[in-house]
């Protein structure tokens, strides 16, 4: 359904606050996300440093939100 269309969010830093616990993902830069994959490659535009606008879906409610990208960790 719509209603659920977009990407689940992990916290990507449990010391960095909320972070994006329980948020699902349905555009970036107000282009729509609809899978993981297009979230990646909408990304992959981007580089450390650069600002983007997230919409999030929250207990029900759509917000959007300015997120600072940073350099992902090394896999290890």
């Amino acid at each position: 359904p719509a209603h659920r269309a977009g990407v689940h969010a992990m916290e990507a830093d449990p010391t960095q606050g909320e972070g994006f616990r329980g948020d699902r993902i349905v555009q970036l830069d107000g282009e729509p996300v609809t899978t993981r994959r297009d979230l990646l490659r909408m990304l992959a535009k981007h580089k450390a440093g650069d600002r983007i606008k997230l919409t999030v879906i929250r207990d029900d409610k759509r917000i959007d939100l300015a997120v600072d990208l940073e350099t992902r960790p090394a896999q290890q």
